[in-house]
């Protein structure tokens, strides 16, 4: 149903009888038509409040809620005004009286099932002991492609009546724009004086109409949000309290166009598939949605970089930027750094090991050299025999064993004498008897030209040069030192007293041989060595070995 045919049906209702004072449902009395939906504003003379009763019939379509077909009655001249009634079935409704002079009707119904309707009758009476003054009428009308309402609208005079005569404030702001734009609404100051309490103060946003069910949104708290219309008209009402009086708003509603490509010649592209018009360009508000009417680069005459970092957001953006990658930077830095000094950490490590290395390969090398030497000079020395330490026949490794459960290993040390000026051997002259039973046999060797060699003394008769001292020989168990006396008579010392470089005395013991008792002749002899013996017991030795 269009306009035109929505006004035909609604004239009973909308306009009625004036004259007899009446009003009738659609098409009354015939069954009111589907999808109707008719307003009627009913006003009295100032000073008088409105009667309203129902007469002869009223029967409209039955439910619960009255969801379907109803009629509803406010107290007062908008659709927002206090709910007096809602209304439908066959049950007539009470008499109805307004509290002022105006009373506010709709009447509705769905796509099915009809009724008869109703007839009211409505009369003014006047209102006892009324002097207040008539009110000024609060109401503000906006319209062009942009524009602000605020408290400051409101005239000092009517929030003095208000104050003087304890009524509330209800002002309405009826914004219309260009025909087929819409509208956005966006809150620039706002503060009400009781925030969070709704009864006291408050803001609505509605739609093309005053009705609650055009309503869009309520604000009475401490926030807001921006708002936007579906057609080219939008009301807004601020309603307070006379103790709520102190509440600041200020509100800015720009009209624009939905399309993709914009006029230039009149319009500005604001980038998200809306037009304002192009006056509207720089003109220090954001009418745009996402602000891009009032950019630096746009609005700024010969804009430079420098210009759109003049931007405070930007400048914020860079400075956290930067502050990004100088920390990047440092954290790079102190791990190199870390990782250089670590590298050279472990270089100086591997250069002190690998010298530590050379120098322990370097005496090697010259322990073995001096042993092949060694070696080579007893080859290369006619009548020289090496014997062997072996084991007495007392079977001395059995004791050794049984004795503290110490074994002592057999040691050649032949091997590591020296020969740093070319002599050939010691002659050895007195020695004493040890004080403890020999553990192992070692060779003093008697060279062709009657010069003795032995182990532990590197400085021979008839040498040039002084000898080098060589390493202390390993003392000898304590366990050994216990039957020296025993053995002492029993064997021949020999102490060399040619050998001062010693720390202490060489002493030498020969082993007595039943095979060499007859001989008188020897050219080498088993002698035993005791180094460490304090020298208890000496002997001369006699004969030439």
């Amino acid at each position: 149903m269009n306009k035109t045919d929505q006004a035909i049906a609604c004239f009973n209702f909308t306009v009625g009888n004036p004259e007899r004072m009446e009003f009738y449902s659609p098409r009354f009395p015939k069954r009111y038509p589907n999808n109707t939906e008719c307003i009627k504003h009913i006003e009295a003379p100032y000073g008088y409040y409105i009667e309203l009763d129902f007469r002869d019939s009223f029967h409209l379509e039955e439910a619960s809620n009255c969801d379907y077909d109803y009629l509803i009655i406010r107290d007062g001249p908008y659709g927002y005004s206090d709910q007096l009634g809602r209304y439908c079935g066959a049950t007539f409704p009470p008499l109805t009286r307004s509290s002022d002079s105006h009373l506010w009707l709709k009447f509705s119904s769905d796509d099915s099932i009809e009724y008869s309707g109703f007839r009211a009758v409505y009369q003014f009476i006047s209102i006892e002991n009324f002097h207040r003054p008539p009110v000024e009428e609060c109401i503000f009308y906006k319209n062009g492609s942009d524009g602000f309402i605020s408290n400051q609208d409101i005239t000092p005079k009517m929030f003095n009546y208000s104050l003087n005569w304890n009524v509330s404030l209800d002002c309405t702001w009826i914004i219309e724009v260009y025909p087929k734009w819409k509208m956005y609404l966006t809150f620039q100051k706002y503060q009400l004086a009781h925030p969070n309490n709704c009864d006291l103060n408050y803001i609505d946003i509605y739609g093309d109409s005053l009705s609650v069910d055009d309503r869009l949104d309520r604000f009475c708290g401490t926030a807001t949000e921006p708002q936007r219309s579906e057609k080219n008209i939008l009301h807004v009402r601020y309603f307070a309290q006379s103790q709520a009086l102190d509440g600041i708003f200020r509100i800015l509603y720009t009209g624009f166009r939905e399309s993709e490509k914009c006029d230039e010649t009149k319009e500005f592209d604001c980038g998200d598939g809306t037009c304002v018009a192009k006056a509207l360009k720089c003109n220090g508000h954001f009418n745009c949605k996402y602000r891009y009417d009032e950019e630096d680069t746009i609005c700024s005459v010969g804009s430079t970089a420098s210009v759109v970092l003049s931007s405070e957001h930007m400048i914020i953006i860079l400075v956290v930027f930067f502050a990004l990658v100088f920390g990047m930077c440092l954290s790079i830095s102190i791990s190199c750094y870390n990782k250089i000094k670590e590298r050279k950490e472990q270089e100086r490590e591997y250069r002190l090991r690998r010298s530590k290395e050379a120098s322990m390969e370097a005496d090697m090398d010259r322990k073995v050299a001096s042993v092949e030497k060694n070696l080579g000079t007893f080859r290369k020395t006619p009548n020289t025999k090496i014997a062997m330490g072996s084991r007495n026949s007392d079977n001395t490794e059995t004791q050794e064993e049984d004795e503290d459960g110490c074994y002592v290993p057999e040691i050649d040390l032949t091997v590591f004498d020296k020969f740093p000026n070319g002599g050939s051997s010691v002659t050895r002259v007195n020695d004493n008897c040890p004080l403890s039973p020999p553990t192992r046999q070692e060779a003093i060797t008697i060279l062709s030209d009657g010069s003795q060699h032995h182990p532990y003394c590197s400085y021979h008769r008839f040498s040039e040069s002084p000898p080098l001292p060589p390493p202390p020989p390993p003392p000898l168990p304590p366990h050994l030192r216990r039957r020296e006396e025993a053995l002492c008579s029993d064997s021949l010392v020999l102490f060399d007293n040619q050998c001062p470089k010693h720390n202490r005395p060489a002493l030498l013991r020969v082993q007595q041989d039943e095979d060499l008792e007859e001989e008188i002749e020897l050219t080498e002899a088993m002698v035993e060595l005791y180094p460490n013996s304090p020298g208890g017991c000496r002997q001369k030795y006699d004969h030439q070995t």
